[in-house]
């Protein structure tokens, strides 16, 4: 009798739990309602590296908040995303009460084949959230993880060159 009632218990919070995802996510509501029932006034924003592929402000136009929701972020001298920049630009997100969508981390830019310091943005995501602004990291890898394949180094070369932030 006790494992029917969990049963029946079991079933109706993932009922519950499915009728609120289908009912109140941004997918079913659309990014403006979603916004609008959750007290988000200011649009959304989301960052990528200065040498951003063309496609980036073309996914803010996909998402209904337009392409000047990207906030580009300087580059450090070997290309990859400067880390206190994108710290400065966080900040003013938070203290401004813009919602973030998310981080991008690029693994092999275009251009300089440049490999962003993902782990320092991880981390710096993680102090965020505490401080009350969460986001997505995204880690693109479109051009960066296709090189990699290709490229075949002798013992130590690798780590040599990811200190210069190439893959």
């Amino acid at each position: 009798d006790v494992v029917k009632n969990m049963e029946v218990l079991d079933n109706s919070i993932e009922s519950q739990f499915k009728t609120i995802i289908e009912t109140e996510s941004v997918v079913n509501l659309g990014l403006f309602d979603f916004m609008k029932k959750n007290g988000l006034e200011k649009s959304p924003m989301y960052t990528c590296p200065a040498n951003n592929h063309y496609s980036w402000p073309k996914g803010g136009t996909i998402l209904g908040i337009g392409s000047d929701a990207l906030i580009p972020i300087g580059l450090d001298k070997n290309f990859r995303q400067d880390i206190n920049a994108l710290e400065e630009k966080l900040m003013n997100c938070l203290e401004n009460e813009i919602p973030v969508i998310s981080v991008t981390a690029v693994i092999g830019s275009t251009e300089e084949s440049a490999v962003d310091a993902i782990k320092e943005m991880y981390d710096l995501r993680e102090e965020f959230k505490e401080k009350g602004l969460n986001f997505a990291l995204l880690a693109d890898a479109a051009w960066g993880g296709y090189f990699k394949t290709m490229v075949h180094g002798t013992a130590g070369t690798e780590e040599k060159n990811r200190d210069r932030g190439f893959v």
